[in-house]
Formats: structure tokens, C-alpha cells, sequence
């Protein structure tokens, strides 16, 4: 189904891991019949978190599209990771989303990640509100964790839902305060209308007065109708409010709880209501074909402009994820690559939800899809009619601050290992690579040290040189590499074991298993540092004197077959 662009929303949820985004985006699709199960992040079901990683770390490694489809408008729903380590994709999706729900959790209320959260959007001019979720979980406590974020952001956070609470504090149903009514959540996440319980009328009334009042803040004409002691209509509180929003005067906060579906339809109907369209949304900046600096605001009658926000592949291809920033694009077009100058033909069209890809004949202005096998298009490129060459401003990534040398486990791949490299920066910007002039290696320069951690699990390399601040066991393989050339007289001893002297075995066991030990011990530095006095202690002991002095034998030192995997597994390898 095509929808216009005023009747698309684009929406990324933000906030700290682990608060319920993947949940919620979740929770919205199967209540509006996107799905046909309710998927957890416990079970690995889900929509959004469907990268096998995702699945066994059950966190959002990266941007998932769900569009939801909702009372005549489509949603486009970007659910970002929580986790700072991959605040690349975060920054993708702000890049091209009109509005964004910062979620916290009711057990916490106030966290980091909602903080960094409103900051970002604070620094893109984006309109937001504020989703209070798991409030119906043991330990949940809305009224604080709706304290937190007045405290933090000030008045203009303003409720526009309030939840209820049975006899032991237990939320069993939610206030809608825009249209004073209430509601309970189903066995299966259907609203189902109730009686605003009479110790909650004035908490009812209370919340309306403020909004009023927010309302009348954002006209002259309200103000003077509010002092007036008029009543605003219906439609007068909406225009004030979705004003209100899109001017950053006003911060709805919503609560619920995704697994239920207490408060989802909700969401759905104040994103819908309040949250500004594509062409209401914050221009990009770029620029023009004479290379001034201009706005870009969407339009559906301008000439056709696109902007690749994200790339993914996968063993089907290759996908390049767009925004239409104007006009509408279709498949066959001709448009030029503002970065490479080169015409480029549009492929085939898909929708997104997860890692399903839906295609479709045409993309209207505003709307987020999918160009698949666009092989020379990379993340941050503008995709644009060659009568009028537009270049968007680039994501902005943040500067990469940690740098590590990886190698391949096997030696011999070190091309494949670059064009591995190569495919994961098309898809990932926020990190670089290339070869040191003076070591030969390649590095890596990366946000942090989770995104090393996630390539290392992922990828057929280890870490040669790590720096401090990994985590012991990412650096295993190179403690690994090393310890072996460091045993590697001592392990190479036991090719002379016989009658004669065999009394040497236990010694150099016993001496091999302490170094090990030792090694095992010391961080990434300490190992760098010390590795050059363990060498010349093992080249002074007795049991290394013992082998190079029988070196004469007739096998010679250079040629003796090394028995290295059994006896090292055996002995040292799981110690």
C-alpha cells in the first residue's frame, strides 16, 4: 500500500540498553497485524534483533526498520541500539528520522543513555517524547521515574497518559488525558475501554489543566482564549500540542508496558497526532549543484533525491537503505551518485521489516525503504536527479578513538581479511582501517572496545596488539600467538625424551606451566612489556641450555618434528 507523505511517520526510538525498544517496536507491530506472534528478546524471535549476534548477546547490535501501518499512516519505526558501543547506527538513524521516543524504564526512570539520548537530539533540533515502559513489572515505580525526568528536563515534560494502580500498587490499565478516558490491556494487547476510577478524576483533571495550558502557550490567540476562561475544542488542543512538539516547547511522556500491550495503541495514536510528517520534519543541510550551502525540505513534486542512510548484505546481496528526501523514486530510474559523479540505475524497491525485504513499485517523498544491488553506492550518499545535483550534508560519525592490530588466524588470508574489511566499512562508516607504514599491520580504529569484540566473535581474525581496556579474554589470541614462540624451546624439548632423560620432562612441564601462568596473569601492556625479559629468562635456564647443547644430534635443532598440539592441549592450553 502507498501512503502520501503527510500521512508517514518516520520515528527512532532511543535510550539506554536493555529499557524495551526492540520490545516496544515489537509490541507495535503485532498489535496492528505487522506480525503474527508477539517475539521476545529472551527467546531471540523478534523482528528487529535478527542478526545471529543480536540473538545470542540478546541486545540490538543494529538499526532495524519496522514499519507499522496504523489508522490510514505508515510508521516507520527505526529501532536503534542501546549500547554506546554501537552509537553509529544511532546516529544513522537520526539522520533520517522526523521524530524520536526516548524510552526509559520504570524501575530506573532517569539513565545515561536517555540522557545522551535527548543531548543528540537536542543537537539535531529533533521533536521527541518520552516512553516510560515496564510499568507493570515487579519493582516498577512511575511516579519516580517520572520525577527523574522532570528533574532532568524541566516542565515542559508534560504526561499525556497516567497509569492506575489496583489495591497493591499494581498498574492494571492507563489514563488517556488528551481524551479523558481509560483503558485496560486484553489477553492478547486489545485496548479495552473502562470508567475512569473516581480516586483518579482529579489526577485527571489535574493533567488536562496542564495541558491546557501548554496549549496555550504556543499562540497568542490560545493565550488570550485560555485567560478568557474558554474551553479549547478538540482539535484546538491537538493543533496546540502537535505545535507545541514540533517548536521543542513540549514533551509528551507516555507510559505502558510492551509485553502486554498495555499502552501501545496509545503511542500509536499520539505518533500519529502530535508527531510532525516528513515534510513538517527538520531540513537537511547540503549542497547545491553550484556548491552552495542550502535546506532541503521534503517535497513531493520536486526532482527525485535520496539519501543512503545505512547499507547491509547479506548471502542474498546487498541492500542500501534510503530516505526520498523529494520527488518519488522508481525502479530503472537514472540518478546520479553526488560522490562519485556517476549515473547510477535504480534497481529493484523493497520495504524493510527486519531482514524480511518486501518489494514495491515506487517510494513515495518521506518514506524509508530499500535499493538492492547498488554496488558502488556507499552509506551517505545522495542519490539525486542529474538536473539538479544535490549533495546532503554526511552522517555525522562520530571521530573513531580506539585503534587495534588484528592478523588472520590463518596465515595466507590476509586479502580476504581486507576485502572482509572492505564490505563491513560499506556498512559501517564509524569505523577505518588501513596498514601501518612502520609494523605492516593492519589496524583498526573503532568507537570502542565492544565493536572490537563483536568482529573478533564474528570474523576470522585475532588481535595481535590490543591496547588496555579489553576485556582478558578478547586478547587471548594474542597472548596465544606470543606464548607459543615463547615456549616454543621449551615445548620443542620434549622431541628429546627418552630413557636418558626423561628426569628433564617434569622439570620443563612444571617450568612451561609457571611462565604460562604468569603470562595469564598480566594485562595487554604488562605481556608487551615483559614478553622480551621471558625470552631471555627461558633462553638462560637449564632445560633450554639442556637442548641447545644437543643440538648436534643428528635430527639438528631446525629440523625436529614438533609433537606442539597434543602435548600443549594437554597441558597448558586450558590452564
Amino acid at each position: 500500500m502507498s501512503y502520501s507523505t503527510q500521512n508517514i511517520r518516520n520515528v527512532c526510538l532511543l535510550g539506554h540498553g536493555g529499557n524495551g525498544k526492540t520490545s516496544l517496536a515489537e509490541s507495535m507491530l503485532y498489535l496492528t497485524g505487522g506480525t503474527e506472534r508477539l517475539g521476545r528478546t529472551a527467546d531471540g524471535n523478534t523482528t528487529c534483533d535478527y542478526d545471529p549476534e543480536e540473538t545470542r548477546r540478546q541486545i540490538s547490535i543494529s538499526t532495524a526498520v519496522a514499519p507499522v501501518e496504523y489508522n490510514g499512516c505508515k510508521i516507520n519505526v527505526l529501532d536503534t541500539p542501546g549500547y554506546f558501543d554501537f552509537v553509529g547506527e544511532v546516529v544513522e538513524a537520526v539522520q533520517v528520522a522526523d521524530a524520536a521516543i526516548i524510552v526509559c524504564s520504570a524501575k530506573a526512570g532517569m539513565s545515561v543513555g536517555a540522557e545522551k539520548a535527548w543531548d543528540l537530539c537536542e543537537t539535531r533540533k529533533l521533536p521527541r517524547l518520552l516512553y516510560i515502559s515496564k510499568t507493570d513489572e515487579e519493582n516498577a515505580d512511575y511516579n519516580a521515574a517520572f520525577a527523574t525526568l522532570r528533574d532532568r528536563f524541566g516542565k515542559n515534560v508534560a504526561p499525556v497518559v497516567a497509569p492506575i494502580w489496583d489495591a497493591d500498587k499494581k498498574v492494571i490499565g492507563i489514563i488517556d488525558v488528551l481524551h479523558k478516558r481509560a483503558f485496560e490491556a486484553g489477553p492478547k494487547g486489545e485496548r479495552i475501554e473502562i470508567d475512569v476510577p473516581a480516586d483518579k478524576q482529579s489526577v485527571l483533571d489535574e493533567l488536562y489543566d496542564a495541558l491546557k495550558e501548554s496549549v496555550a502557550e504556543t499562540s497568542e490567540e490560545f493565550m488570550d482564549k485560555f485567560f478568557g476562561g474558554e474551553d479549547f475544542t478538540y482539535a484546538e488542543m491537538i493543533q496546540g500540542l502537535r505545535q507545541g512538539v514540533k517548536d521543542l516547547s513540549l514533551f509528551p511522556v507516555v507510559c505502558g508496558s510492551a509485553l502486554s500491550g498495555l499502552g501501545t495503541r496509545m503511542l500509536l495514536d499520539i505518533i500519529v497526532e502530535l508527531l510532525p510528517n516528513p515534510m513538517e520534519g527538520r531540513p537537511l543541510m547540503g549542497e547545491n549543484s553550484d556548491g552552495e550551502l542550502d535546506e532541503f525540505v521534503a517535497f513531493p513534486g520536486a526532482l527525485p533525491c535520496a539519501l543512503v542512510w545505512k547499507t547491509t548484505s547479506d548471502q542474498y546481496g546487498k541492500y542500501s537503505y534510503i530516505k526520498v528526501v523529494s520527488g518519488n523514486i522508481k525502479p530503472d530510474m537514472q540518478l546520479v551518485d553526488s560522490r562519485t559523479g556517476s549515473t547510477e540505475k535504480i534497481g529493484r524497491l523493497y520495504v524493510m521489516k527486519g531482514k524480511k525485504a518486501d518489494e514495491v513499485k515506487e517510494l513515495q517523498c518521506g518514506d524509508i525503504g530499500a535499493i538492492g544491488k547498488m554496488d558502488k553506492v556507499k552509506t551517505g550518499d545522495t542519490l539525486s536527479d542529474s538536473r539538479k545535483v544535490v549533495k546532503l550534508e554526511p552522517i555525522p560519525f562520530p571521530e573513531p578513538c580506539y585503534s587495534v592490530a588484528i592478523a588472520p588466524k590463518t596465515k595466507g588470508q590476509e586479502d580476504k581479511i581486507a576485502s572482509g574489511l572492505t564490505k563491513l566499512n560499506e556498512e559501517d562508516a564509524s569505523f577505518t582501517f588501513g596498514t601501518d607504514p612502520e609494523t605492516k599491520e593492519t589496524v583498526l580504529k573503532v568507537l570502542n572496545n565492544d565493536y572490537i569484540m563483536n568482529i573478533v566473535d564474528t570474523g576470522n581474525v585475532f588481535i595481535t596488539y590490543p591496547g588496555d581496556g579489553l576485556p582478558m579474554s578478547y586478547w587471548d589470541d594474542y597472548r596465544q600467538q606470543n606464548l607459543d614462540s615463547l615456549l616454543y624451546p621449551l615445548i620443542k624439548f620434549q622431541d628429546y625424551i627418552d630413557d636418558d632423560n626423561k628426569e628433564y620432562f617434569d622439570e620443563m612441564k612444571s617450568y612451561s606451566a609457571e611462565i604460562y601462568s604468569r603470562i595469564s596473569k598480566m594485562s595487554a601492556k604488562e605481556f608487551e612489556e615483559a614478553a622480551a625479559s621471558i625470552k631471555e629468562e627461558i633462553a638462560d635456564s637449564v632445560i633450554y641450555n639442556i637442548m641447545v647443547d644437543d643440538k648436534s644430534t643428528e635430527a639438528g635443532y631446525d629440523s625436529l618434528i614438533v609433537k606442539y598440539t597434543s602435548f600443549y592441549n594437554e597441558n597448558f592450553k586450558n590452564k
